[in-house]
């Protein structure tokens, strides 16, 4: 797992005890790291104004690519120059 072994030398490794690093947007995972993630079952919470996913948040999203424009401003006040429902670039196209 890439983490310490605290076993003695020359034996196999103790199960890990750090705490597993993985989570979703609603929590992190509450098991030790090598053990099965507990499944998020709140419903998936990526959506735009065209599309939106209807499964539970440990489902890998079903939904088409919106290839609209961002309807979002940046900081600066332009429109941001990716496309609805993803990350907004930090970089503004137009500054």
């Amino acid at each position: 797992c890439g983490h310490l072994c605290f076993g003695k030398c020359g034996e196999p490794c103790p199960p890990c005890k750090v705490r597993c690093q993985g989570g979703c947007s609603h929590g992190y995972c509450k098991e030790f790291c090598g053990s099965p993630c507990s499944w998020c079952l709140e419903p998936c919470k990526w959506s735009c104004p065209h599309f939106r996913c209807d499964l539970t948040c440990w489902h890998p999203c079903k939904r088409p690519a919106c290839n609209f424009p961002c309807p979002k401003s940046l900081m600066c006040g332009h429109q941001c120059s990716g496309l609805c429902g993803e990350e907004c670039p930090q970089v503004c196209k137009i500054c």
